[in-house]
């Protein structure tokens, strides 16, 4: 075994399974999961089960990270379709045509 990697931990883990979104809450779950008891090859996002490896679903408390008073988009996109020029472009035209800023 190599000794630069003595004391190092690895778990591996499964997330944004059947097109689930990946929350704050979820993050803070595999955190949780790293500082408690270890689950290793856990599943997030979803209630598995079939194979019974899922973390514990987190509760809405934790994705309630920005002030309700803040506006926030999510653009769609797919490799090479142009999703990072067009979400520039949206982004100086809400900036430039909003009280956003």
């Amino acid at each position: 075994e190599d000794p630069r990697s003595a004391g190092v931990t690895l778990l591996g883990g499964r997330y944004g399974l059947g097109s689930k979104e990946y929350t704050p809450g979820m993050a803070l779950t595999v955190f949780e999961n790293a500082a408690g008891i270890r689950k290793d090859r856990f599943t997030v996002g979803i209630k598995d089960d079939v194979t019974f490896t899922s973390l514990p679903l987190p509760t809405g408390l934790h994705d309630q990270c920005v002030p309700e008073s803040t506006t926030q988009c999510i653009f769609f996109g797919l490799a090479g379709d142009g999703t990072v020029g067009a979400n520039k472009n949206a982004v100086k035209i809400i900036g430039d045509n909003s009280s956003l800023k």
